[in-house]
């Protein structure tokens, strides 16, 4: 007869089974959504004892209620980006209202401190991971961000996608690029006059690198939310032209009111505030999306659109970082501070809308000198 097996044995299995499913439970994710739900009850509260019911956020609310109806998301409000944004925010309007404006602010706070740390990372500056993280915290309290706060603008997630989808593309570790490239493929689209040529940026180096799977993903991405979006509001790509175009708003018709104060409006040419961009592209050929190319790409496109809000300047941030490792990598550390500052103190004072040249100027007066030195460093020898 052939002996039953242990029950000692049986058990020990069993048990091996238990600890090896329970080693693969995301403990993180687990240890982290209590918080966050704590946090945004918070938050909730906070709103509601204050009041806190932003004017922009009161706008993306209202679009994603009207598209919710099956109506236009862009007759008389101020709200510009195309119908999907307005899909993606349904499940914030369900929640009432305070809470609803609560996590708004929680989730902007949290935007704006993940792209300036993912830019650092990215960017290898500082050196330390202590220092990146104090500077993320800056940032996310810096005035520009608080015109973010403020305002209840949607800045803050358009940056962060961006800078995701730039960080996708450098990273050789693809795992899990889908999701987030879908999500971020979403919300770039918030802002798409703000983030045009840095994301085209993005798009071409995939492409010219042969890396498919981001581009595919975001044509794909943008191609189904155009088809949802229309089968929720048949016709919204005129509907949103014309906005763009026609719409009364505050200061004037369209998205370029007039209302508004501008570099060209101060007697600038316009061609020679596209001339950035034009030369960004060329850099970009030459040298490839390096993270110095895609930050002169973000504050060229500032610069060529016609004029910038105080909460748009949210974006110089990832730019300035940038302008001060590379000065602080040629031994200039007051200029690398100059960068810094300059983005910090000048949107509080009303040379805000010379910020984005002069943060152009200061990423292309670093790069000019860096190139320059390159090629005295070949000629030397041959002398």
């Amino acid at each position: 007869m052939t002996a039953p097996p242990s029950l000692d044995q049986g058990n020990t299995s069993d048990r091996r089974s238990f600890r090896t499913s329970w080693s693969r439970v995301p403990w993180r994710t687990v240890a982290v959504l209590p918080l966050a739900v704590t946090a945004i009850i918070l938050a909730g509260m906070f709103s509601s004892w204050y009041g806190y019911h932003p004017i922009d956020w009161r706008n993306y609310m209202e679009a994603a209620s009207r598209i919710l109806a099956g109506a236009s998301p862009y007759q008389d409000l101020e709200f510009f980006a195309p119908a999907w944004v307005a899909i993606a925010l349904i499940p914030l309007q369900l929640l009432p209202a305070s809470y609803s404006a609560g996590a708004w602010l929680l989730l902007s706070a949290a935007a704006a401190f993940a792209s300036a740390l993912i830019w650092t990372r990215y960017q290898g500056f500082p050196a330390s991971a202590r220092w990146r993280v104090l500077l993320s915290a800056l940032t996310a309290a810096s005035p520009t961000a608080l015109y973010v706060y403020v305002t209840g603008q949607i800045t803050a997630f358009a940056e962060l996608a961006l800078v995701g989808l730039a960080a996708l593309a450098a990273s050789p570790n693809r795992k899990g690029l889908l999701l987030s490239a879908v999500a971020a493929s979403v919300m770039v689209t918030s802002k798409p006059h703000v983030v045009a040529l840095p994301l085209l940026l993005i798009l071409l180096e995939s492409v010219r690198a042969r890396a498919w799977k981001l581009p595919v993903t975001f044509a794909a991405t943008i191609f189904i939310a155009t088809i949802a979006s229309w089968i929720v509001r048949p016709g919204w790509p005129a509907e949103w032209i014309s906005a763009l175009q026609a719409g009364q708003y505050l200061g004037g018709p369209g998205l370029a009111a007039r209302g508004y104060f501008g570099l060209r409006e101060a007697g600038v040419p316009g061609i020679l505030l596209f001339l950035p961009a034009g030369y960004t592209f060329l850099h970009w050929r030459s040298h490839g999306l390096k993270p110095p190319t895609l930050a002169l790409a973000i504050a060229a496109g500032l610069t060529a659109i016609p004029y910038v809000r105080p909460y748009d300047l949210l974006l110089l941030w990832p730019c300035a970082i940038t302008a001060a490792a590379l000065w602080r990598a040629k031994g200039q550390r007051v200029l690398s501070v100059v960068s810094l500052l300059a983005v910090a103190v000048l949107p509080l004072t009303n040379a805000a809308l010379l910020l984005p040249p002069l943060v152009t100027g200061l990423i292309l007066g670093c790069l000019s000198l860096r190139h320059r030195g390159k090629e005295q460093f070949h000629r030397e020898p041959a002398g």
